[in-house]
């Protein structure tokens, strides 16, 4: 009868040119079980990259707001005797822009290349396991991306804090005067 497509040899048999010489090139090896690829180097690389694209979308809002809110100030603002240093705060805002530009690049590249190093080191044609000898890498690329998207994590100080803040300052001055009084 027909051939069973397990007993077949997949091998490639050259035609013409050098068809005698018998070169044998396997294209799918059958008795190969032990390929595998881990999961955990693949969630790595997967969460660096979905941490940095959330980071950059919140930084792209952070910055819309900023514009907005400079926008509206530069609506209601009032001329200012010290206009000398306006161009200096504006030069500071431009280098912490372009710091902030650099840092969220260097992170895009860590992530794309965690990505770019899971496919070149693993063979996805196998199985799954947990580890692997290139796991140490994926960690230390996701510890790297983590330190470095950490100043962009941290939470911006409310108003209401200072306010907060600025009625505990004076509440302290107040007792402090007080105890001066009583003491002295």
């Amino acid at each position: 009868g027909e051939p069973d497509l397990l007993e077949t040899d997949y091998r490639w048999e050259p035609e013409g040119k050098g068809a005698d010489e018998g070169l044998d090139i396997p294209l799918l090896e059958t008795g190969t079980t032990d390929v595998s690829w881990p999961i955990v180097n693949l969630i790595l690389a997967l969460l660096g990259l979905i941490a940095v694209a959330l980071v950059t979308a919140a930084e792209i809002n952070r910055r819309r707001r900023e514009n907005d809110d400079n926008s509206d100030d530069n609506d209601v603002e009032v001329a200012v005797d010290d206009a000398a240093e306006a161009p200096a705060d504006g030069d500071n805002e431009k280098t912490n822009h372009a710091a902030r530009n650099r840092g969220l690049a260097v992170c895009a590249l860590l992530a794309v290349g965690g990505i770019v190093f899971f496919f070149l080191t693993e063979t996805i044609a196998g199985r799954v396991a947990l580890v692997d000898h290139w796991t140490w890498v994926h960690v230390l690329l996701a510890a790297g991306l983590a330190a470095l998207l950490v100043p962009f994590i941290k939470h911006p100080v409310t108003e209401k804090a200072d306010d907060a803040d600025a009625e505990d300052t004076n509440d302290n001055a107040a007792e402090l005067e007080s105890e001066a009084l009583i003491q002295g």
